[in-house]
């Protein structure tokens, strides 16, 4: 009696936890093993009637729809939106298949405890053990047992797979759109690599018909230009679309992108003040800082000059190198433009005459070389200088080549002032010295050159031209 009285509290307790886990055996009021136990009863007694196999099978379709139907319902609880606002489908889908899995090991584990009874019953010959206990108290309830914990596995199994399947594609895509952005960017970039290559190769292949050099340099910096201006009005478009918060991030992080790309900024700006302001245009001879060249691009960072050697203001020759000047010194630099007013410097020659010579003829002869060799100098620059200096308050001075005359120890001094194309100092004063000399020499009687007056000039560097 003690032993039957302990097996029946060991029953009781099982029973329990079985009604109040929710993954007992008989979950709800109309998922109950009554009628199969009753069924099993009755095939016991005759087990070749097929009308009772029959009402067996067709009694675990109906428990196997209302097992289907607890899941469902449970399912639907988890994945429900309003029950859970702030859980992204991501969530609610780790959250169904956890409790899936749960269930799935519960009903396992109970499936094994029952597998306990078949032993007691396939061999109720023998006595049973001391203190063996039961779950089952018949051999028909032991079978429907097994069933129900059998429909339940097949179920659950069925669900389980389903949305894991669903939840490895949520995993994905969620691993896809955690890189997302980096995959935009990345493809950006190749694109934005494209562009420039097909560019480039445009620009050495396209234009070289194009014989005339400024015509083919205007054309090249207007195409270049259009297509990125074209290619950043495209980005500008696709971001914005595919991405709406993106200017938001842009905003957020433009502070820090300012501070980090001011020295490009910078040169931005100095690139935009370069052409609004016409500091100096392709072709000028510039000094920005202890730097001098002549321009030979302007590019949106970077101005590219043909470093010149300047020996004297006005004899300065090119080096053959290229100096990339940042836009930004225009902002802190001097920058003087050699060509702001006139592509011509003035300069000036000197050389003394004796005094017993005939330095009146000798004066007539110099002007004359000046205007012969000088004076469509003068002339071009006049004209530039009306066409460039309109923007300016500039006082015009109308002063051509000229002649100066000095008393000096050694006799007549001649001073000679002239405007000569900047950089062919030394060719256009070669020019007017040899025909002065020719001249002179001509002369009857000869005008004598007392003796050679060199004006003295230093460099930075302290070298004497």
């Amino acid at each position: 009696m003690r032993q039957k009285a302990i097996q029946v509290g060991i029953l009781s307790i099982i029973a329990l936890q079985m009604a109040l886990s929710p993954l007992a055996l008989a979950q709800g009021a109309s998922i109950n093993d009554q009628r199969l136990v009753q069924l099993y009863s009755s095939l016991q007694r005759n087990p070749a009637s097929t009308y009772v196999q029959q009402q067996i099978t067709t009694e675990r379709e109906r428990l196997r729809v209302l097992i289907d139907d607890e899941l469902n319902n449970s399912i639907n609880a988890l994945l429900s939106s309003e029950k859970n606002p702030t859980q992204t489908p991501y969530e609610q889908e780790r959250a169904v298949v956890t409790m899936l899995q749960s269930r799935d090991e519960a009903a396992k584990v109970d499936m094994d405890l029952l597998k306990g009874d078949s032993t007691y019953y396939l061999n109720a010959s023998r006595p049973a053990a001391s203190g063996s206990t039961r779950i089952t108290a018949s051999y028909p309830e032991f079978l429907a047992q097994q069933a129900i914990l059998e429909e339940r596995l097949a179920s659950t199994e069925f669900f389980l797979k389903l949305h894991q399947e669903r939840f490895q594609k949520l995993t994905q895509q969620q691993q896809i759109e955690q890189f997302s952005l980096l995959i935009t960017i990345g493809q950006y970039m190749l694109v934005i690599v494209v562009i420039i290559f097909l560019e480039r190769l445009g620009r050495t292949t396209l234009f070289r018909a194009i014989k005339n050099r400024n015509r083919r340099y205007a054309v090249m910096k207007i195409y270049t230009g259009l297509i990125y201006v074209l290619v950043g009005l495209w980005l500008i478009i696709k971001l914005s679309s595919e991405h709406p918060d993106i200017i938001t991030s842009f905003a957020i992080v433009g502070a820090g992108i300012a501070v980090a790309l001011q020295d490009v900024l910078k040169d931005i700006v100095g690139w935009a003040i370069i052409l609004q302001r016409r500091l100096f245009s392709l072709g000028h001879r510039v000094s920005i800082g202890d730097v001098t060249g002549d321009v030979i691009d302007i590019g949106l960072l970077r101005t590219t000059l043909m470093e010149v050697a300047s020996r004297a203001e006005d004899d300065i020759h090119r080096t053959g190198k290229t100096v990339l000047v940042p836009n930004s010194c225009v902002l802190r630099e001097s920058v003087r433009n050699y060509n702001t007013t006139s592509d011509f410097l003035e300069t000036q020659m000197q050389f003394y005459v004796m005094i017993e010579s005939d330095w009146q003829r000798g004066q007539t002869i110099v002007e004359q070389v000046l205007k012969e060799e000088t004076d469509a100098y003068f002339q071009k620059a006049q004209r530039q200088q009306a066409a460039r200096t309109h923007h300016f308050y500039f006082s015009r001075e109308s002063h051509g080549p000229r002649v100066f005359l000095e008393i000096g120890d050694r006799g007549v001094l001649f001073t000679l002032r002239f405007l000569v194309p900047i950089g062919e100092r030394r060719s256009v004063t070669s020019r007017i010295t040899t025909s002065i000399l020719e001249r002179f020499a001509a002369e009857k009687p000869r005008i004598h050159i007392a003796f050679a007056f060199f004006r003295e000039s230093h460099d930075e560097k302290g070298i004497i031209t």
